[in-house]
């Protein structure tokens, strides 16, 4: 299967699926729910809103930890080069199983600056 999107110059470029996954913008996000008092985090290649509001429409049958409650909001977004990256840096963060590492990323954004170094196209991991 091949996939077209634009281009930075509005061209339509065409490519495999596995090369749309790394030349596409996607975000890593993390949600915040003020009544639960948790974070959720996520990748998308869709706008984050869009994805926050997928989330509280119930959208996926499989999101059963954020159809808890309906008062997420948007407490992070990373744009990220891609959508590898994106999944590569949701996975660091949930690896560090901490509110107060997210709440660093908010509060020292060289945080990810590092995060989106390491985790580059060209980068070992």
């Amino acid at each position: 299967m091949v996939r077209a999107h634009v281009g930075p110059q509005g061209e339509w470029l065409i490519c495999s699926p596995f090369l749309f996954y790394l030349v596409m913008v996607a975000y890593c996000y993390i949600l915040f729910s003020p009544s639960l008092q948790k974070f959720y985090t996520g990748a998308t290649t869709n706008p984050p809103e869009k994805r926050k509001n997928m989330h509280l429409e119930g959208f996926y049958s499989s999101a059963k930890y954020t159809a808890q409650v309906k008062d997420w909001e948007i407490y992070l977004t990373i744009t990220c080069e891609n959508y590898t990256q994106a999944l590569a840096i949701e996975k660091h963060i949930k690896r560090m199983k901490s509110s107060k590492y997210i709440q660093n990323l908010k509060k020292y954004p060289q945080i990810i600056e590092k995060l989106l170094d390491k985790y580059s196209h060209g980068s070992s991991q």
